[in-house]
């Protein structure tokens, strides 16, 4: 990530991969586990499950349209 354009980063903001990488990024920089060091981590996983969720209630209301088409 640290060698890609702004521009790229900005898109990849929109994607839960930028948000995995970010954290295991984290992740090796932490020299001490504590609540303060973890508290990017859990945001960036917080984010990782909010798309998850978002994607699961697309994937219903597609599969919900589908079954009254068909």
């Amino acid at each position: 990530m640290e060698w890609l354009p702004d521009s790229v980063l900005k898109i990849a903001h929109v994607l839960p991969s930028y948000y995995y990488i970010k954290s295991n990024n984290l992740l090796t920089e932490i020299e001490e586990i504590n609540f303060e060091t973890l508290k990017p981590v859990l945001t960036n996983i917080g984010g990782i499950l909010i798309f998850a969720i978002v994607f699961v209630i697309i994937t219903n209301m597609v599969s919900k349209k589908k079954s009254k088409i068909g």
